[in-house]
């Protein structure tokens, strides 16, 4: 959510982008099973959503699903790291309109 934000540096229109990345959250509301092979994709791997929401929660319910849980951390720190990247990238190529 982070790096989709380093759009308003550039855009006056950036919200239906924010959104629309904001709202692709609630895919990782529900089991990524009842979602054909595309979306799971998309929110397993371009946007890792399942892995804050969906793996731990199958972990804490004991319904386990191998070791995908423990990837967890490990997820959300590189695309921290991504993301931090890519706001920084934004700031550095930003430019003031100067009042």
């Amino acid at each position: 959510m982070i790096a989709f934000s380093v759009t308003s540096f550039y855009t006056y229109k950036s919200n239906e982008i924010i959104w629309s990345v904001f709202r692709i959250y609630t895919f990782a509301q529900y089991p990524v099973e009842i979602y054909n092979k595309f979306i799971r994709i998309l929110i397993t791997f371009i946007f890792p959503f399942v892995f804050a929401t969906y793996y731990p929660t199958l972990n804490y319910l004991e319904m386990g699903n191998g070791g995908l849980m423990y990837l967890s951390p490990i997820v959300a720190i590189i695309f921290l790291i991504i993301a931090v990247k890519i706001w920084n990238w934004g700031l550095n190529r930003y430019r003031s309109t100067g009042n």
